[in-house]
Parts: structure tokens; sequence; C-alpha cells
């Protein structure tokens, strides 16, 4: 009876390190290194705005090539103005100790407004009407059932189910 119980041990521990090399042996055959060649290019504008009920926001920044580090730091030689098209308003916008063009002259929903950005010899503009604000009338939670394929991702991202049910997650 030991014999036979050694024997099981031993087939036991063989299988188990196989296993563990075959898991091994899929896992590095599947990796693969890949190389991506960017092509440099010359910096490009990027302008960012918001505008709502109560006041205007514009940075401007430049591009980063994706070897680089990012740079966050605000262009400010720029002349920025926002103008409401339905009533024929121009407002310059005025750079804040962040860098930021603002304005505290708050948009009309439903009028529609042009931002003209001048800089550097370029001209950028952007055309766009200021939506209705989104009245939320009302918010409720539902609990759902989750199919079985669902609990094996959700126990790798630690989303707890019990009976059935998502209760929690970690």
């Amino acid at each position: 009876m030991g014999k036979m119980r050694l024997k099981t041990v031993a087939i036991s521990v063989c299988f188990r390190a196989f296993a563990a090399m075959s898991v091994a042996a899929i896992i590095q055959g599947c990796e693969k290194e890949i190389d991506f060649k960017y092509h440099d290019i010359e910096p490009v504008t990027v302008i960012e705005g918001a505008l709502s009920q109560t006041g205007g926001c514009v940075s401007i920044t430049m591009t980063t090539p994706m070897d680089e580090p990012m740079n966050t730091n605000r262009i400010t030689d720029a002349e920025v103005v926002l103008t409401d098209v339905t009533d024929g308003k121009p407002v310059e916008l005025t750079v804040d100790e962040s860098g930021d063009f603002v304005s505290d002259q708050g948009g009309v929903a439903g009028h529609t407004y042009e931002l003209c950005v001048r800089r550097a010899g370029h001209m950028f503009t952007s055309r766009s009407t200021m939506a209705m604000p989104t009245e939320v009338t009302g918010m409720q939670f539902q609990w759902i059932k989750m199919p079985m394929i669902m609990w094996q991702f959700c126990r790798s991202h630690s989303l707890i189910i019990r009976n059935g049910q998502a209760i929690a997650i970690g």
C-alpha cells in the first residue's frame, strides 16, 4: 500500500512539473516585441476650450514627440477671442496665472459661439452651439443577475458575486 501511494505521489509531482513547464513554454512562446517607429514631425498647436454658463477657459499647448516627456507648458503669446455669433458680441479672453485664457462672461444655451485664436501668423477658428443644460430628473440603481461567463472575468477583476448577483467591487 505504501509503494502504491509513493508511486501516485511521484506521478502527481511529475504531472505538476510537466504542467508548469508547459504553461511557462506557452507564455514564453506568446511573447513578441513590437517596435514602433515614430516619425518626428514639427510640433502642432493644440487648443482646448470649454464654455459654460459661468465662464470660458481656453488652453493652448504644443504636441510633444512620443519618445519625450509630455510638455504641459501653456502657450500665452496668442490672441484669443470668443464671439457670441447670435448676438454679435466679441469677448477677448485674458491669460490667468496658470497660463489659460479665461473669461468670466458665461455662455447662453442655444447661442452659437465662434472661437478665434491668432498665434505666430496662424489663425484657428471653431464654431459651436451651446447645448441646453441636461436636467437630471431622477436616479435609480438595480441589481442584475450575471451570466456564468462573467463570473470568471469578475473573479479576476475583484468583482464579488454572490448567488448570481454582483455585490461589491474591490
